[in-house]
């Protein structure tokens, strides 16, 4: 079993995918944050919705963890479900490269430092970014092999981003918030 699931990671069609997807969520953040001042008033409306349903208080890793997972997990399932769609894979890689631009900008905007957004979003985002990209990549196994193989290898695609969310999920979850409340705490006492 162990042989099959990383059979799929020297699949060089799955792999040539799984680093397109990889990137093309970086030039949709970017051109996200770059076109913030487009849609502030839209994305800050959007935020102040959001917020307002948020509990308040401080972050527990203990909920959070759970939480992250979940909700991870289900985008993974959603994209392996419909990867033979091609829309939902590129439609999940472009909604989510949208919201963490939109997301940096509006955070920048309020006057954080982008080292300090760069320390919310990088520990866990090198990880659970390609977890997202290697499920969405999933859409080349019917243009390679055909539907009928598509199972198998979902199986195996959804092991690997699975491990890659729970890893990403306790990053998230312990040292991104604990970073990011030192290296705020840093900025805020040196200036």
């Amino acid at each position: 079993m162990a042989r099959a699931v990383f059979r799929v990671l020297l699949d060089p069609y799955i792999y040539k995918a799984w680093m397109f997807l990889t990137g093309l969520f970086g030039v949709i953040l970017m051109i996200a944050s770059s076109a913030y001042p487009l849609y502030s008033g839209l994305v800050e409306s959007l935020m102040r919705e959001l917020m307002g349903k948020m509990p308040s208080g401080d972050l527990n890793p203990l909920l959070l963890f759970p939480f992250i997972v979940v909700n991870n997990s289900i985008v993974i399932i959603v994209t392996l479900l419909f990867s033979f769609t091609i829309i939902v894979p590129f439609l999940v890689i472009a909604v989510n490269g949208v919201v963490v631009g939109f997301l940096s900008a509006y955070v920048a905007n309020m006057g954080y430092k982008y080292l300090t957004i760069f320390a919310y979003i990088a520990p866990h985002g090198v990880i659970e970014v390609p977890a997202v990209a290697l499920a969405a990549s999933s859409f080349i196994v019917v243009f390679t092999r055909g539907l009928g193989k598509l199972p198998e290898n979902a199986v195996s695609i959804f092991i690997i981003a699975l491990i890659m969310i729970l890893v990403a999920a306790l990053v998230e979850s312990t040292v991104t918030l604990a970073l990011a409340f030192i290296l705020d705490l840093a900025l805020k006492v040196l200036g």
